[in-house]
């Protein structure tokens, strides 16, 4: 079987297949993820001074998620300077003029999550006691006082 026996034969067309639609993938959404308190503290945790210092790359990643966190408001601004001002690397001017008025979401954005990731790596232990609310499993009486107390508690997580 050669070529031009290939050619002469008469192939069998299939029917149509209809073309789908690209699924839109979720964006995430500026401000949604993270808040102001759980930024700042994960950033408290990522060394950024002196010989510890981030290479341009990890900073510039950081702001672009303080950024999108705080949708660019004043808040995030000034977290942002916080962070960066403590390396020793910190350009006032050039961080105010030719960074942060910039940022722009692009559509894989740099959110509040890698900020995290990175704070986590750091070992830091992110608060969630604020998550939960405190339920009484059991009664006990103090002998001596009469009173009610927890003999256990655990957390429920808060809906929302």
């Amino acid at each position: 079987m050669g070529r031009d026996y290939t050619l002469q034969l008469d192939w069998p067309m299939s029917s149509p297949v209809p073309i789908a639609a690209k699924p839109e993938c979720a964006r995430p959404v500026p401000g949604a993820l993270v808040g102001h308190d759980t930024l700042r503290a994960a950033l408290a945790a990522i060394p950024n001074d002196d010989a510890d210092s981030l290479g341009y790359d990890e900073w510039r990643n950081i702001i672009f998620g303080i950024h999108f966190e705080t949708d660019g408001d004043e808040i995030g601004l000034e977290i942002a300077r916080e962070f960066s001002a403590r390396s020793p690397k910190h350009d006032d001017a050039f961080f105010e003029n030719r960074v942060w008025p910039y940022i722009t979401v692009k559509d894989v954005p740099v959110t509040g999550r890698s900020i995290l990731k990175l704070a986590r790596d750091a070992g830091w232990i992110e608060d969630v006691t604020d998550e939960f609310e405190m339920v009484c499993i059991g009664l006990q009486v103090a002998r001596h006082r009469r009173r009610y107390s927890c003999a256990g508690v655990y957390g429920r997580r808060l809906p929302g």
